[in-house]
This record gives structure tokens, sequence and C-alpha cells, in this order.
């Protein structure tokens, strides 16, 4: 799927993705999968990614910002996560619910690992898979440069484990 045909896709589930979203489960006899679903998620992902209260934080493919907004508020972060997704009317849906201690920015995985800036963690859940293969190793160079020393990527195949 090209990028346009991909954020159409996601423009049209925009409105209800949370709700449709929540409602993912993981099999509870799973010993080597998590889900990072909802509050438990986010203590999960706080967790594995040993999140400080000063840490800089990115959630790339960051959709309606739920996830980086639970992190954001459980950890107590200083400083806000960058939700960065493709598609403004998924980041939209953050500011409609009040999503706090999240900044936005519309932009590719592409685009984003050209940007100039640091931070310490990166949180890519349920995206990965969308990003253009022929870009993986420009993204992730960029990625690498942006990434502070002793930084901490966590990448999720899907959304729901």
């Amino acid at each position: 799927m090209d990028q346009n045909a991909l954020n159409n896709h996601y423009k049209d589930l925009a409105e209800n993705y949370d709700e449709s979203f929540s409602k993912l489960t993981v099999d509870s006899e799973a010993k080597t999968k998590f889900d990072f679903g909802g509050e438990n998620g986010a203590r999960v992902i706080i967790k594995l990614m040993d999140i400080k209260r000063d840490d800089r934080m990115v959630d790339l493919g960051a959709g309606t910002c739920k996830t980086a907004g639970l992190v954001a508020n459980l950890a107590g972060l200083k400083y806000p996560v960058l939700c960065v997704d493709p598609v403004q009317e998924m980041l939209d849906i953050a500011e409609k619910n009040n999503v706090e201690n999240i900044e936005t920015m519309c932009s590719t995985a592409e685009d984003f690992a050209k940007q100039d800036m640091k931070y310490d963690k990166l949180l890519i859940k349920g995206a990965v898979h969308h990003f253009p293969v022929n870009k993986m190793r420009e993204i992730f160079t960029g990625i690498k440069k942006q990434l502070n020393d002793k930084g901490v990527i966590l990448i999720n195949k899907s959304g729901a484990n």
C-alpha cells in the first residue's frame, strides 16, 4: 500500500480508532507476548524502556496519541511526548480527547528521521510494518543520529502484542 492510500485508510478510521483498537486482546496463555494496550500496556512500556521523569520521548506512528498520553502521565514525564504520525486526522483525535503532556508532529517516518533533534526514548508501537522497506536503513540511520547516548528504542510489530 503506498503512503497516500495508507494515509487515506487511517483518515477513514481516525474517529473510531481508539474504540475499535481497545477491543483487541492478547491470548492470556501467551508467555512471550506483551499487551501494550491501555494503562497496563503503558506500565509495561515504562518498565521495558526504563522511562525516567527527565527523559525526552518520541512515539513514532503515534496514531491518536492515547498510549503516549498514558505513558507521559504514569511516568510523570517532565517533557511532553512527541507524537509523530503521517495522518493529521489521527493526531487531531488527541486534541479532541484532551490527551495531556504530548506534542504532535504530522510526518512520515522517513521525514521524521531527517529532523535535527535529540531524545532518549523512541516507541514504535504497531507502526513499523507501515515503513517502506526500501527506506528502512535510511529511517533507522536517522533515528540513530537523533537518539541520545544510552537511548532506548522499543519496537512492537503489532498493536495488540
